[in-house]
């Protein structure tokens, strides 16, 4: 099963995907060539996620956040009565770690608690993604070096992090859009409202395959208008 869009896919805390598997016992599911599955897809769609048990009914944003989604950090702000207002995400802090752990049972957990399990589990704890993202393994040959889990090249010798308790591969992509739903619904909780609309910030010097790969993650992450900001 190929899907036309390359390289994003879309996920939420408690589910996974696997893209590009390339280790022997991978699942069946996970063999697939999959690069984007909506999060509706898969179960995520905002109405279930907005008024499931424990969560209260958000109506439509009609506002357009403002997210830096960094190397190290990410945050997310509104504009309010003309003056940009940073939105505490992460249990109240304005800044969130880009921080992704993937467990054996599926359970995605991000931000500041993701950042914790790297002592215990440092393979399956990802962060600087940003570093990767849109770029092949001849590319950022440095950054692979100082990181401490796994990064190889899928089929089109991008690069793909290796993912031990999943026994996959994931792409940049999926791993940013983790940490952008994450930042999303932690803002909806605080505004009341629903994000649809997003403005990621992107470094001056990302090439095209990286702005496009950033656009798939806001996709990814459930987002349904995003534009892409110069920093």
């Amino acid at each position: 099963m190929v899907f036309t869009m390359t390289r994003a896919t879309g996920l939420g805390e408690g589910s996974t995907l696997c893209v590009g598997a390339n280790s022997a016992g991978v699942r069946a599911r996970d063999t697939m060539n999959v690069r984007a599955i909506p999060l509706r897809a898969r179960g995520h769609s905002r109405v279930a996620r907005c008024g499931g048990p424990g969560r209260r009914l958000l109506v439509q944003c009609g506002r357009v956040v403002g997210i830096d989604l960094g190397t190290s950090n990410s945050a997310i702000a509104v504009v309010e009565d003309g003056v940009p207002k940073i939105i505490p995400v992460d249990g109240g802090h304005h800044t969130m770690p880009s921080w992704a752990h993937y467990s054996k049972d599926g359970t995605v957990t991000v931000g500041r608690k993701a950042q914790r399990r790297r002592i215990k589990d440092p393979l399956n704890t990802f962060h600087s993604v940003k570093r990767f993202i849109g770029r092949t393994t001849k590319e950022c040959k440095e950054d692979i070096a100082n990181v401490g889990f796994g990064v190889v090249a899928d089929e089109e010798g991008l690069a793909s992090m290796v993912c031990p308790a999943l026994q996959c591969n994931l792409c940049p992509e999926e791993i940013s859009a983790e940490v952008l739903l994450k930042m999303i619904r932690d803002a909806e909780e605080v505004l009341g409202e629903e994000i649809t609309k997003a403005v990621i910030t992107v470094p001056a010097y990302f090439n095209d395959e990286q702005r496009d790969a950033t656009q798939m993650a806001g996709e990814a992450a459930g987002l349904q208008n995003v534009k892409l900001l110069r920093e």
